[in-house]
């Protein structure tokens, strides 16, 4: 029976190196997108609604209604940049378009046809409870939908 041989220093530091590359596989930096804003990206600030302020502004209260918003700052999604002054449209259902309003809400499955942002995707009927407002600062727009109930 012929007996193993002794691991030299060099064999052991490449089997370690080959276990390093292993459990890196999962942490590497380049494979996570950055800056993207889903929910996985945490380095967006929340915004404090302070409703006596003044730079907040309030949506009627509605259900299945659009808003026209001219946007102060170029915004660029999925490679389509909308420049400085385009129309988009704060949707009472939870999302912005900008093709075109999407007031009413359809439990459809993503992506739909039209370009859109849907943080809070629901069926939202402000009338009898909840909030929705905004405020534009120099380079986002901020959107809060404050104690609404859905459908």
């Amino acid at each position: 029976m012929e007996m193993p041989e002794e691991a030299t220093e060099e064999d052991n530091e490449e089997d370690n190196e080959d276990d390093n590359e292993d459990d890196n596989e999962d942490d590497n930096e380049d494979d996570i997108p950055q800056n993207v804003g889903s929910a996985a990206d945490f380095s967006f600030p929340c915004y404090p609604l302070d409703r006596d302020s003044g730079d907040w502004t309030m949506v009627e209260a509605n259900d299945d209604m659009s808003f026209e918003l001219e946007i102060p700052f170029d915004f660029k999604l999925h490679g389509t940049t909308y420049e400085r002054g385009t129309t988009i449209f704060l949707n009472n259902n939870g999302n912005l378009s900008f093709n075109n309003a999407i007031s009413c809400f359809s439990a459809s499955s993503f992506p739909i046809r039209s370009a859109m942002i849907a943080p809070f995707w629901s069926d939202v009927d402000t009338r009898g409870c909840g909030e929705v407002w905004y405020k534009f600062f120099p380079d986002k727009l901020a959107v809060i939908w404050n104690q609404v109930r859905t459908g």
